[in-house]
């Protein structure tokens, strides 16, 4: 029973971490704000963190956990790459108000830990990078040459960030749901360019020496 209640609070904690760092940031978050949002006295931090770094540490491995659930809930939900990449911009959709409320909690806390926990910030990082490259092998499936799914996959990454910060910056969301079109349109003209060729005989983009998959 202490046990689970040890895990539950640890929980609480790295719960409320990631939700006061990405509203307010992690400098200007206190161990003592973290504390009282997830009802563990101040003492008892230390107990399960030995410093505000290790619990950065823990919110990008929560944020890399969650990152990683939900592109296996797509690939289990869908083989066919097209409905993966359109059920993957359904699903950033659910989290337009967030997002220009508050902006990006990945971007905020690969930028934010930097100096004062380096690791955590290079975990956040990842977890971007990681969604790049998934993207890069849903493009690649469809049929687009490593070169061209690669260049696809960071221009998706930089419409989503950018309409982020867009829509962070004018309180609008108007600027972020125009990005999330733009993605899904980028996706569906990659599909239609592999339907193109296959009707005209033509054979795939593929650079020389490569396969079309990742």
């Amino acid at each position: 029973m202490a046990k689970k209640r040890g895990a539950e609070s640890r929980e609480r904690l790295v719960n409320a971490a990631a939700d006061l760092f990405w509203q307010k940031g992690f400098a200007a978050t206190s161990l003592a704000e973290i504390g009282a949002a997830a009802g563990v006295p101040l003492g008892n931090i230390y107990y399960y963190f030995r410093s505000k770094a290790a619990l950065a540490e823990a919110v990008a491995a929560i944020m890399a956990e969650q990152m990683q659930a939900a592109l296996e809930e797509i690939a289990a939900a869908a083989d066919a790459p097209q409905t993966r990449l359109a059920t993957l911009v359904d699903l950033l959709s659910h989290s337009v108000a967030t997002r220009t409320e508050r902006g990006c909690p990945i971007r905020r806390a690969s930028a934010e830990f930097r100096d004062p926990a380096p690791e955590a910030s290079a975990r956040a990082a990842a977890i971007l990078a990681h969604l790049e490259a998934w993207l890069t092998n849903e493009l690649s499936r469809i049929g687009a040459s490593p070169s061209e799914a690669q260049a696809s996959a960071a221009k998706a990454l930089i419409l989503w960030q950018g309409g982020i910060a867009l829509a962070e910056a004018r309180r609008d969301e108007a600027p972020l749901r125009r990005a999330l079109e733009d993605m899904r349109e980028l996706f569906g003209e990659a599909a239609r360019q592999t339907r193109l060729a296959e009707s005209a005989g033509a054979p795939l983009s593929v650079e020389p020496g490569r396969t079309g998959s990742v």
